[in-house]
């Protein structure tokens, strides 16, 4: 539910699979963290599949502004790999470890991989409202000076 509905915070998901694979899942789930999710998360991501039109809703700003942010990154000299995902992979103009603790410090957290060769010099942002994102892009801006 974190990625199709931005409900991140519940922690909610669901699995299907044929009853064999599922009893294994259920197996290990049981011996690691036997409890499920609190009855309001459960009301909420119940809710959420119920109203096909928040969800529609949701999935289409998630995507609007995922391509408007990586417009305006691309247009800051940023390299933006296609995505069609709840987050973008981008390349910066300047030192990624250095853009990455400015971000952190102005309290936006991204993920940045520095060990991981194929992604060392990108950052992987998530996608949040048109508003956060806007932040985001001021804040690059500073740093861009």
């Amino acid at each position: 539910f974190s990625k199709d509905a931005a409900l991140a915070g519940l922690r909610v998901g669901y699995g299907i699979g044929n009853p064999e694979l599922m009893a294994v899942i259920k197996a290990v789930k049981n011996s690691v963290n036997p409890y499920n999710v609190n009855s309001l998360s459960e009301r909420l991501a119940t809710a959420a599949v119920q109203d096909w039109a928040y969800y529609e809703d949701t999935c289409q700003k998630i995507m609007a502004t995922r391509d408007w942010f990586s417009e305006e990154l691309q247009a800051l000299g940023f390299e933006v790999l296609p995505s069609s995902a709840n987050f973008i992979l981008t390349k910066s103009v300047v030192p990624t470890e250095g853009l990455f603790n400015y971000l952190e410090s102005k309290k936006i957290y991204v993920r940045y991989f520095p060990k991981v060769e194929r992604i060392k010099d990108y950052l992987r942002i998530s996608i949040g409202s048109q508003e956060e994102m806007e932040k985001v892009v001021m804040v690059i801006q500073e740093v861009l000076g």
